[in-house]
């Protein structure tokens, strides 16, 4: 039993020290893609960017995470269960792109004064949080009325244009090199051809033909 419990112990300890890394480094990145984004694309002042924005949105998430963490103490203490974790908090990349991109960017550009964009951004977030806290309310109404793909399909969406929009405009960007990848991918998805109909996998097998000791399922197959 010590040993099991010693066991558990250090993967526990292992599991919060990976997800501590994990929320950190992407809080990291998703920051200085913000910072790169307002200072190189919209010629915003850095200064405001080091002095102002990052330390209070990093003052923000510590102390989000403290009450998460507080919240699922409490969890633990009147439920007696050991398992219970903290939700993380922190910055998403959506979110992050789109204050940029159409709050901070486009205000900079039309009033020229950092100062001001920085209250515009800080106003559209103090605004978007109280949507949130008036609509949570109304959050296990929305999960019986709408089904459940209806409420992942944005994410869905949000998901296609990051990881396949995105890199597709490299490939473009590439056309010999990134054309000719993607023309391999299309036509032939597995490794080394093996998806195509004709492809012979081990002992002669045709890929795709049933498992010779696994018995057919009568309607599916010839």
């Amino acid at each position: 039993m010590t040993g099991n419990g010693s066991r558990a112990g250090g993967n526990r300890f292992w599991g919060e020290t990976t997800a501590f890394l994990a929320l950190f480094l992407d809080n990291v990145g998703v920051l200085i893609f913000l910072s790169a984004i307002l200072v190189f694309t919209f010629n915003y002042p850095a200064e405001i960017v080091l002095t102002r924005m990052i330390p209070g949105t990093a003052v923000g998430v510590f102390c989000g995470d403290l009450i998460y963490t507080w919240l699922a103490i409490r969890l633990r203490k009147k439920t007696g269960r050991n398992d219970v974790t903290a939700m993380p908090l922190g910055l998403d990349t959506p979110s992050t792109i789109g204050i940029a991109y159409a709050v901070l960017g486009p205000a900079y550009v039309a009033t020229r004064d950092a100062e001001l964009t920085w209250h515009i951004g800080m106003t559209t977030l103090f605004m978007i949080g109280a949507v949130k806290i008036v609509t949570s309310f109304c959050g296990a109404w929305l999960q019986r009325v709408i089904p459940t793909a209806g409420l992942l399909g944005p994410l869905a969406g949000i998901g296609l244009l990051l990881l396949g929009f995105l890199p597709l405009l490299d490939v473009f960007g590439e056309p010999i090199v990134g054309l000719t990848a993607l023309d391999r991918l299309c036509r032939y998805p597995g490794p080394a051809g093996a998806s195509r109909p004709d492809a012979r996998g081990p002992r002669g097998r045709r890929c795709g033909d049933p498992h010779p000791s696994r018995p057919r399922i009568r309607g599916l197959s010839a």
